[in-house]
Order: structure tokens, then C-alpha cells, then sequence
């Protein structure tokens, strides 16, 4: 298991990667513009609800969105009365939000998205034998953690890296996994697609990605959100993907050196 903050695979910000950073922050005065011409009589609307006397800038609205949402998913009673159609316009700001976050990670070739496409790509080639599970950076960093005071080759001759996990849990903000979606589905199923990206931004949201093995030996791979079921890159239906389809997606995005692309200056070495 891996929690939210562990890596670059699941929290990318203005401290380990000034490059998305900076993205986001150029991207943003588009995304003010469209949103408030979208959005503005809500944004009065919260205005209104929040007791400001005028109407919200977005940043303000969605921070009030997400007070908003917070209490009315956990029954959490507030000085001020809404209505139904308020929550659905915050969750519509809300994916807005998102989906601004998405098309700037799209921009950048996926770069929040790598580390976690290139562990999946590792996770796949030890399934279909390409990579012994001991030779993966997964294991290297795993037998770090866990047993610090073996080496790497006292680790692999007491068959700790014989089989990988069986499965992989990881907790991060729902805008990261969106974007992690959004890596796996790549540029062409998200377009095709654009209601995976609509799901309500509920408190809780699961995504799930499974190898399959066919009763003919063959394997294919399948990802859900939640209950609906998705294309990933590479392939052309929800029912399950040959698993090789997308290994070759996953080796044509999969290819960044992160921390690099993120920070390149800290990277440079000086002459």
C-alpha cells in the first residue's frame, strides 16, 4: 500500500514538480475566463449563500464548493439553506476543476501520470514474464523499506523477489487518480469518452485496474471506475483489452524520466 504523498506516481505540486506547476499556472487564466463566463450566475449564487454581498471569484467558489459538498455528503447541518440544483452546479465547478488539471497533464505528455503508467508497465511484464519481479525498481524500492539490511542479491537468494504482489493499493486526491485515468485511457479514448470524466466528485471514489487470466491461457487487462467499466489506451471496447495491446500504449507514454522533466535545473550538472 501507498499513501497519497509517497512518490511523484501520486502528488505532483508546486514543491516536487515546478515544471506542472508552472503549467497549471499558465493555463490558469484561460480556464478563469471560461469558468466565470460558465459559471457566473452560481458564482453569485454562492455569493449569496456564503453572505459575501457579491459574487465569488473561482478559486473562492470552488473552495466554498468543496465546504459545500463536504457537508451535504456527510449530513453535516449549516447555518445557511441550498438546494439540490447547489449541488449539482458545485459538482459541476467542481469537475470543471478537474478536467483543467487533466488537459494540462495531457499537454505535458502525461507527466503526472508517469511514474505510475511506468510501474503498471513493470507490474504487466513480470505477468507475462519479460522481467523476473526482483530485477523491478518496485522491488528494489519495496525491499528498501522492508528489509533494509539485506542486499539486493541476499534479498533474491532468500526468494523474496520470486513472485510479485498480487495486487497493488494506492490512496491519493481524487484529481490525481482522475489523472491517472486519464494516462491509462489516453488522449483519443478521453475525447471519445468524455462522461468517464463527468462522475460525480463524491468523497470517496475507487478505481480498479485487473489482469485477467482467460481459460485459454491468454490475458487481458480491464479498469473500472467505480461501476463503469473503461477503455484504456491501446484498445476499442470495455470488455477487456489484450494485454500486450497495452503494453505497447503503456511503452509509448510510459517513458519519462520524472524527477528530470519536473525539475530539470536540479538535474544539471554544472561544468
Amino acid at each position: 500500500m501507498q499513501g497519497h504523498e509517497d512518490d511523484l506516481m501520486l502528488h505532483l505540486d508546486g514543491n516536487n514538480c515546478p515544471k506542472f506547476n508552472a503549467s497549471l499556472t499558465q493555463a490558469w487564466p484561460a480556464y478563469e475566463v471560461n469558468t466565470k463566463a460558465k459559471f457566473g450566475d452560481f458564482l453569485t449564487r454562492l455569493g449569496q449563500l456564503y453572505g459575501t454581498g457579491s459574487q465569488m471569484g473561482v478559486m473562492d467558489g470552488l473552495n466554498a464548493c468543496e465546504y459545500l459538498l463536504w457537508a451535504y455528503y456527510h449530513d453535516v447541518e449549516l447555518t445557511f439553506s441550498y438546494v439540490q440544483s447547489d449541488i449539482d452546479s458545485c459538482n459541476a465547478l467542481t469537475t470543471s476543476y478537474y478536467n483543467y488539471y487533466l488537459d494540462v497533464d495531457e499537454s505535458l505528455g502525461y507527466l503526472a501520470a508517469n511514474q505510475y503508467l511506468k510501474k503498471l508497465l513493470d507490474s504487466l511484464n513480470t505477468v507475462t514474464g519479460h522481467v523476473l519481479f526482483h530485477e523491478t525498481p518496485f522491488f528494489k524500492t519495496y525491499l528498501r523499506t522492508k528489509h533494509e539490511s539485506l542486499s539486493l542479491e541476499e534479498a533474491v537468494s532468500l526468494g523474496l523477489g520470486d513472485s510479485s504482489p498480487r495486487f497493488y493499493f494506492y490512496v491519493t486526491e481524487q484529481v490525481y487518480m482522475r489523472m491517472l485515468l486519464s494516462g491509462l485511457m489516453g488522449k483519443d479514448n478521453r475525447a471519445q469518452y468524455p462522461q468517464i470524466f463527468q462522475t460525480v466528485p463524491k468523497p470517496s471514489l475507487q478505481f480498479a485496474f485487473e489482469v485477467i487470466v482467460n481459460t485459454d491461457g491468454t490475458k487481458t487487462v480491464a479498469a473500472h471506475l467505480s461501476d463503469v467499466d473503461i477503455v484504456l489506451g491501446g484498445c476499442t471496447n470495455t470488455k477487456g483489452c489484450d494485454i500486450n495491446a497495452f503494453k505497447q500504449y503503456l511503452n509509448k507514454v510510459a517513458n519519462m524520466d520524472v524527477p528530470t522533466v519536473c525539475n530539470p535545473k536540479s538535474h544539471t550538472v554544472k561544468q
